[in-house]
Parts: structure tokens; sequence; C-alpha cells
């Protein structure tokens, strides 16, 4: 399980906190800080290296070395109820953030809180994965997993799905892993990033 953390200076006793009492199981990366955060395609580009650099220091200061991006798309500029994937799909964005962050031991980029198809790619040389749904109940996750293994009947199929930490506590994520049976097997992020690597490395010296 992954808990997205703001690794603020601000707060060192509470970063501590969750750096000692994560368990093997966790994992800790950098993600959006609630209503402080801004969509990275509404960032003026002559600001975006302060931020990004200023991002890294922070990101060293606490170890960090998987990144959360959320972005807006042009179904929130509608104001419609439209679902949104909140995906940064912009490759040269992503580059910059990818760029700018591999110096503090940045390893991969997830993206997105809404979509619904599979998508892994490397940019600059690191991966580049858009999550998978907005889940917020065991259900819908049983549901999501399950629609996915019908869909994608290759194995194995790697998924990440992006969680409401809110709604659904680890508790209710051990539910929802029992319904799924044992076909289904959980990985922190940086586990699935390194098991996609190994399976594509497997697949060409295959080849």
């Amino acid at each position: 399980m992954d808990y997205r953390a703001r690794p603020d200076g601000g707060c060192p006793a509470l970063a501590t906190y969750y750096l000692e009492t994560a368990s093997p199981q966790d994992e800790l990366i950098a993600g959006p800080s609630g209503a402080a955060y801004i969509f990275p395609s509404r960032w003026p580009v002559d600001q975006l290296p302060a931020f990004l650099e200023h991002s890294q220091r922070l990101l060293t200061g606490m170890g960090l070395c998987l990144l959360q991006v959320l972005d807006g798309d042009w179904r929130q500029d509608l104001g419609l109820p439209f679902p949104a994937s909140m995906r940064l799909t912009s490759v040269e964005r992503q580059r910059s953030f990818i760029e700018a962050l591999q110096p503090a031991g940045l390893r991969g980029l997830f993206t997105g809180a809404g979509g619904l198809s599979l998508s892994y790619k490397k940019v600059a040389g690191l991966p580049v994965y858009h999550n998978l749904g907005l889940v917020s109940s065991v259900s819908q996750l049983v549901n999501l997993v399950r629609g996915m293994q019908a869909i994608h009947r290759k194995r194995p199929l790697f998924l990440h799905l992006y969680i409401l930490a809110w709604r659904l506590t680890p508790s209710a994520l051990l539910e929802a892993l029992q319904s799924l049976g044992e076909a289904v097997c959980p990985v922190t992020p940086g586990q699935l990033l390194q098991l996609i690597a190994q399976h594509e490395a497997g697949g060409r010296e295959k080849e």
C-alpha cells in the first residue's frame, strides 16, 4: 500500500512519524497536497523550473523516489459532470518533471485518478504509469479489478489503482483482496514498476 505524502519541512515531526511507523508493506510517495494543489498544465511556464527545483529538495529530504501527479483536462474545463481521468498526458510536461526530479532519485511517475484504460510507457528513461479508477468502496475496487481481468486476458496483468485513503482503510482493502482471491497479489508501487521492468526485459530476451 502507498500513502501520498507532502514532504513539508514545516512538519518534521509528522514526516518522521510516517517514516518510522511505516511497515514493509507500506511505501510513501510524493503527491498532491489537497486544496493547495495546482494542476501542472496550469502552472506558468516561467515558474515551473523553480517549483520543480523546490520539489526536488523536498523529495530528497524525505527520501521519496516515486511521484503521483494529477492534472486537469478539457472535461473539467467544461464544468460538466463528465468523469475526468486527471492524467498528466503531456509528454513534454512529464519529461520536465522527470528530468528535474531525477537528481533526487526519482524512479517513476504515476498519474491520473479516474481512468479506465491501461497505459504504461517510459519517458526520459523512467516509467510513467496511468492509474486506474478513482476507487472509494470495496465493491468498486473488486468490480474494477475483475473488469480489467476480463478485458485483458494476457498474464501477468499489472494494475495500479488510485484509491481514496480517507474512504478505504487497510482493513477494507484486505476485504477486497479476499474477495478477489489468490489470483491477485498486492505489491507496493515501487515493486509494481520493478515487476513490469522485469517482465519487459524477459520478453525482449525471448525475441
